[in-house]
């Protein structure tokens, strides 16, 4: 498969109380929270879920955890956090989105 890749979007989701962004580059809006550990995000720009990668980590976690991303749509990201023992946790999650362009 030839071509590169374009980073849309990059931040930190704080899911600690009120979801935030601790770090966006300007390519994550809202986040809708879910429930424990259950978040929605916004992209300002349109991803084809075909051509997504996304790359995830639980961040500042001394005793395991985990995240699990996947794209609902062009536009929106669903987002999980969980704990060591795999129940749903709020928590920090670091998540980047890059999408495969044609050269």
């Amino acid at each position: 498969m030839d071509g590169n890749l374009e980073l849309v979007a990059a931040g930190v989701l704080n899911g600690t109380g009120t979801p935030s962004w601790t770090i966006n580059n300007g390519g994550f809006g809202a986040i809708v929270d879910n429930g424990t550990g259950d978040y929605t995000v916004t992209m300002n720009k349109q991803v084809d879920p075909t051509e997504a990668i996304i790359l995830h980590n639980r961040t500042g976690v001394t005793t395991g955890g985990q995240s699990a991303c996947q794209m609902a749509s062009d536009t929106t990201l669903e987002v999980h956090s969980y704990a060591a023992d795999g129940t749903a946790a709020d928590g920090s999650i670091a998540i980047a989105i890059y999408r495969r362009i044609t050269v």
